[in-house]
């Protein structure tokens, strides 16, 4: 693990105190919200490491609210234009930058159809912010990331 990586896992837990204390009554107000809205179908939609952080996030609401929940592959909707049914969905992104088109596009189309849908970002004037519903901001500083290592192409081996 990189310097840069432990640093950024060792200021996780200032960073939730720092969304909990600054965004209190926003939490709230989504939890009454989800409490009131029968959803039948859960799915998260995110990249790279922010679909680890959505393993984590299905996990508890499959754990304390018994609803499976999955994990949109982003073709479906970017590529494919599958016409998916969006009604009595929760639909939840994690993103840092808010940017990626591949997380926007989907969070677009779930609201748009109808589902609930709730942004967890750090930018919130990102694109990905204004198509949610519901933008919460994680308030974690800027985004580093860290490349992954190149594998050596089979024209070397």
């Amino acid at each position: 693990m990189t310097s840069m990586m432990l640093e950024e896992a060792v200021s996780a837990a200032d960073c939730v105190a720092l969304q909990l204390a600054s965004d209190t009554q926003r939490y709230a107000e989504l939890g009454r919200t989800l409490r009131r809205t029968p959803f039948s179908t859960a799915l998260t939609i995110a990249r790279g490491s922010s679909d680890h952080a959505c393993n984590y996030l299905a996990y508890l609401i499959m754990a304390r609210l018994g609803r499976v929940v999955a994990s949109l592959p982003m073709s479906l909707v970017t590529l494919n234009k599958s016409p998916l049914q969006t009604r009595d969905t929760l639909a939840i992104a994690i993103s840092q930058s808010g940017q990626s088109p591949d997380v926007v596009e989907p969070i677009r189309y779930f609201r748009d159809g109808g589902a609930t849908t709730v942004a967890l970002v750090n930018d919130s004037d990102s694109p990905l912010a204004h198509a949610a519903e519901w933008a919460m901001p994680l308030r974690a500083g800027q985004e580093n990331s860290v490349a992954a290592p190149s594998l050596p192409s089979s024209a070397s081996m």
